[in-house]
């Protein structure tokens, strides 16, 4: 867990810190789009994009989300576990929202970890579903709502702006967490060990 937010908190310094040349080089050669990766062979641009934020505001969100609840299925599934985890939701979210891109050609690049976020945020909800969550210390949640509406509301962003590659990465993100937990629960009978 550290050593990712390690590398996202690079990459985006990185950026932050670059002047207009080295931000559109950022961009170009990181930023996962249909014609970057599927036409122009960039696919080092599936790991690499999910690390990059375009701003501190959006790194310090998706820090502290990931913090606090991917550091509790970190714990539950073990570091090894959790960063396939992760590796899947991010590369693969990535891959998914490029190919759809690649057909409806909006050039959209899909950059930051929302997808991971989904997917983690999903899989706390199936796994901790009764878990009270106190939203701000005054909304009182249980983790299932807490994932659905934060699913929600980054889906409703991404069909208002338009952005089908993004929406396509937020739903194999889900749906990838909610199989992973699933079938691991009905497997062992709602108890959860990995070995």
């Amino acid at each position: 867990m550290r050593s990712l937010l390690i590398a996202i908190s690079g990459m985006t310094v990185l950026y932050s810190f670059s002047d207009g040349e080295g931000k559109q080089w950022f961009v170009e050669q990181c930023a996962a789009t249909g014609q970057g990766v599927w036409v122009e062979g960039k696919l080092w641009a599936l790991v690499f994009s999910p690390l990059l934020h375009q701003s501190l505001f959006n790194l310090v969100f998706s820090g502290f989300v990931l913090w606090q609840f991917g550091a509790v299925l970190e714990r539950w599934w073990g570091s090894k576990r959790f960063l396939f985890f992760v590796i899947v939701t991010g590369v693969g979210a990535t891959a998914v929202g490029t190919l759809l891109d690649s057909f409806v050609m909006q050039g959209v690049p899909i950059i930051g970890m929302s997808s991971i976020l989904c997917g983690c945020l999903a899989a706390y909800g199936v796994l901790f579903a009764e878990q009270p969550i106190s939203l701000f210390g005054v909304m009182p949640l249980t983790g299932k709502k807490f994932a659905v509406g934060f699913v929600v509301l980054l889906s409703v962003s991404a069909l208002s702006s338009g952005r089908w590659s993004d929406l396509a990465a937020y739903c194999f993100a889900v749906g990838f967490a909610w199989f992973l937990t699933k079938r691991r629960t009905k497997k062992q009978h709602n108890t959860i060990y990995w070995n």
